[in-house]
């Protein structure tokens, strides 16, 4: 049975989640959270999480008919506050963490290409596209990472399914990027093939862990016109700025140039 430090706090939430969903959920506290790093954390963020549902009876009773899975959710909930927030954030996102399949999945670069550019051609701004790119990054992060904890995966493949995420996000954020510092939103108006870029450290031997930075270096031809160069300058920063800085949804990556 899991045990909580703060055994009254998590029985008055037990309370208010059994008011909230009319059920029963005496065996569920039980039996749930025995092997969270964090169960007090963990009781907090489900709660949090239901209060953000539309239907939070619904979303219990799938959680009560995956009696397997559900400790899986748990775990992320006292495991990890950021990505707890990404699920609370995205309530529809916890149903990927039950799902068998989703969990046996590791990130493609192909496909997750081709899901951001979907995003991306749906998206109203340029700021809405890279929120769409952290979104993309939620929804991938958090099935991988129960995969992780579960030991489900094992550590080379958790590394390569993080740099292919970080692979397919760098270049749908260059793709953003140069749209924008050509002023175009034309969706199939691609990167010039005067500018490279190119990834190394970890990211590049396909080795990046969660809290990695991405090592990249931007390369173009010598000799070009002042204002090609200009373009690519102005690219260079941008790209910079849609992988560091922070939006409602976090930054996607710090950024190391060599």
């Amino acid at each position: 049975m899991a045990t909580f430090q703060d055994e009254e706090a998590a029985s008055k939430v037990r309370a208010r989640l059994e008011s909230l969903t009319h059920s029963d959920l005496q065996e569920f506290f039980a039996r749930s959270f025995e092997r969270c790093p964090d169960p007090d954390q963990a009781a907090r963020n489900l709660e949090r999480w239901l209060r953000a549902t539309s239907n939070p009876h619904e979303h219990l009773a799938h959680l009560l008919s995956t009696p397997q899975l559900t400790p899986l959710v748990m775990l992320l909930l006292g495991a990890s506050q950021p990505l707890a927030d990404a699920v609370i954030q995205n309530p529809e996102l916890a149903t990927l963490l039950t799902d068998p399949r989703v969990l046996q999945q590791v990130p493609n670069t192909v496909e997750l290409l081709a899901e951001g550019r979907r995003l991306a051609s749906s998206s109203t701004s340029y700021s809405h596209t890279l929120d769409r790119l952290r979104f993309l990054k939620q929804k991938t992060l958090l099935p991988l990472t129960v995969s992780d904890l579960a030991g489900i995966r094992g550590q080379e493949e958790i590394w390569r399914g993080l740099s292919h995420l970080a692979d397919a996000l760098i270049r749908l954020a260059f793709e953003a990027a140069t749209r924008q510092a050509r002023g175009s939103q034309d969706q199939d108006s691609g990167p010039s093939p005067d500018l490279m870029v190119v990834a190394m450290g970890k990211l590049g031997g396909e080795e990046l862990n969660y809290s990695s930075d991405v090592d990249l270096v931007y390369v173009c031809p010598d000799g070009l016109e002042p204002s090609a160069e200009a373009e690519l300058s102005k690219t260079c920063e941008m790209l910079n700025r849609a992988l560091a800085d922070r939006m409602g949804r976090g930054a996607l990556y710090r950024v190391d140039l060599r």
